[in-house]
């Protein structure tokens, strides 16, 4: 019987970024139906998040999933996010996304200041 180790899922794709700041996520297309999403794997920050943090990068990886990229490996299309939560949560509401309170964010304290709040649009 023939082992295949599979391929991390870095390994592939489209990375889909702002200039001057690291890859948001990676997108990786498929030909199948399946579509896998792997939100909370990132742990990258940019510089100007690194510099209003109040959490470190030990303490963010406690609560980052780090390997939940890994679980999207089977789809056929899958979404890996490469940026930390602490930075944006991808799975919240544009006016949700950065932690701007420590209720927002499991008790901790996430920044040096409170982030402005994002103006909601008609959606």
């Amino acid at each position: 019987m023939e082992v295949v180790t599979p391929v991390p899922p870095s390994s592939c794709g489209i990375m889909c970024t702002v200039v001057g700041h690291p890859p948001l996520f990676r997108f990786c297309p498929g030909d199948g139906p399946i579509v896998t999403v792997s939100t909370h794997s990132g742990h990258a920050v940019s510089e100007v998040a690194a510099r209003a943090l109040a959490i470190g990068p030990v303490e963010r990886l406690r609560e980052e999933d780090p390997f939940t990229s890994f679980w999207a490996f089977p789809g056929d299309w899958r979404v890996i996010g490469l940026r930390s939560r602490f930075e944006v949560d991808l799975n919240r509401p544009p006016e949700q996304a950065v932690y701007r309170s420590p209720e927002e964010s499991w008790g901790l304290t996430c920044s040096w200041w409170a982030p402005p709040k994002v103006p909601t649009s008609n959606r």
